[in-house]
């Protein structure tokens, strides 16, 4: 077989393969950087899309635990502690009625690592809240949270007393924080 037959057969078949359907070099590649130029696109969307519906559930986590907790101290009427603690995996809240020993810990919607999370409850000592038995926090305070890699995924968690001295709460976005926390930076 002669290097020209060789020539003419390959020619052969790519013909053949051309006239059954199949693709040239040249069009998967541009299917291939046209596939590619769309994620490129669409994927700091969707991580935002991601990092915003995650800080939502972990702040509404927050909040129903608190309410819980604030619940448990009116119904059994004595002070409750709650604490939370920011460690290398995640974060974790315990309650536990005053006086008595604390309980373990309840980890925090554990899809956010902790290195991902910003939290910062600026009015309270060591990131304890207390609940009276009526159920009024003994300290107002603002929780914050947020994502580190997205300046704009951050909620402000309010706890206050009202004016029947029931507390209340309340969640903002970046926008509606009053005053933003130190570190966060814009």
């Amino acid at each position: 077989m002669k290097f020209g037959d060789l020539q003419l057969k390959f020619t052969e078949v790519s013909r053949i393969a051309l006239a059954e359907g199949g693709y040239s070099l040249i069009e998967l590649l541009v299917a291939i950087a046209i596939v590619g130029i769309l994620l490129g696109v669409a994927l700091p969307t969707y991580i935002n899309i991601i990092n915003r519906v995650q800080i939502d559930q972990l702040t509404q986590e927050i909040l129903q635990d608190l309410r819980e907790v604030q619940w448990k101290a009116i119904l059994e009427q004595h002070s409750y502690i709650t604490e939370f603690n920011q460690t290398e995996q995640a974060l974790k809240l315990r309650y536990y009625r005053v006086s008595y020993p604390p309980g373990g810990w309840k980890t925090l919607y554990p899809q956010i690592r902790s290195n991902q999370l910003a939290f910062e409850i600026p009015d309270a000592t060591d990131d304890t809240l207390i609940f009276t038995p009526h159920g009024n926090i003994e300290t107002p305070v603002r929780i914050y949270l947020g994502m580190v890699n997205d300046p704009n995924m951050l909620r402000c968690l309010d706890v206050r007393n009202g004016e029947m001295a029931e507390s209340y709460y309340w969640i903002g976005k970046r926008d509606e924080c009053m005053a933003l926390p130190p570190w966060w930076e814009d």
